[in-house]
């Protein structure tokens, strides 16, 4: 068995009705309404996607970034799959800080003052969500987001730091 999927086996998965549904009107988390709809967290489940897109954005990484973060059901397995893949340092973020334990925002190993860190995604639309990301751990770290990747970019929308993607929505043809 082959231990990961090839760009084309991944792009047919992003086009498939598992990932994508298309036919009413939905509303992103950006607050945009589209008729287009991407499930890239239900891939997540599917055998060798997560590893698959893990090196794909490996192969899209600055290999001067030493740390990773992410945020919600979208970053949090990439991130978590990435660092199981690579050697690279770590930690999750939080929209909240816990009300319990040790009342944290982000968990991991958290980046330095100064250090310099990306931002992995499933899906990017407006960047809202990557920038308040971004705003959490620079506040928080004093460390540098200087860039983001994702599976799924939607728009062209710029943002304070470079967004690279695996697939731009032109690759699906949608």
């Amino acid at each position: 068995m082959r231990n990961s999927l090839s760009k084309p086996e991944l792009l047919e998965i992003l086009k498939s009705p598992i990932v994508m549904e298309r036919g009413r009107e939905y509303t992103l988390s950006s607050g945009i309404s589209s008729n287009l709809y991407f499930k890239v967290k239900q891939a997540y489940g599917l055998p060798r996607f997560l590893r698959s897109v893990s090196r794909d954005i490996n192969n899209l990484m600055d290999k001067k970034i030493r740390h990773i973060a992410g945020m919600g059901k979208g970053g949090t397995p990439l991130v978590g799959s990435y660092a199981g893949l690579y050697p690279i340092y770590s930690c999750y973020i939080r929209d909240v800080r816990k009300s319990h334990g040790m009342n944290l925002q982000i968990e991991g190993i958290l980046p330095k003052r100064g250090d310099k860190v990306a931002l992995l995604d499933d899906v990017f639309t407006t960047g809202k969500s990557l920038e308040e990301e971004a705003e959490i751990l620079e506040r928080i770290t004093g460390a540098e987001v200087v860039a983001a990747y994702v599976v799924l970019r939607r728009t062209n929308a710029q943002i304070n730091f470079p967004v690279k993607s695996i697939f731009n929505i032109g690759d699906l043809d949608a």
